[in-house]
């Protein structure tokens, strides 16, 4: 099956959601969760399912990365003398 595991601790549920929607025109996403994951389904994929699997993780990657970045920011901006 075509699963990909997420770990919460890692990775806002908001993000994950927007990932999913970013990718809706190369595939379907079906995502459950369970106390300590989201577990994310790839259904008909316009590529390769694997390829695709890791596009959406890199994705989701860069989303959390830019994130902390924008935190990093802004807390410089509010934290100034």
């Amino acid at each position: 099956m075509n699963t990909l595991q997420l770990a919460k601790e890692l990775y806002a549920e908001a993000l994950v959601y927007q990932t999913i929607q970013v990718f809706s025109g190369l595939c379907e996403v079906e995502l459950s969760e369970d106390e300590r994951y989201y577990t994310c389904a790839f259904h008909r994929t316009k590529y390769e399912s694997v390829e695709t699997m890791h596009e959406f993780e890199n994705y989701l990657i860069d989303l959390h990365n830019q994130r902390g970045k924008l935190w990093l920011h802004m807390q410089d901006e509010f934290c100034k003398p």
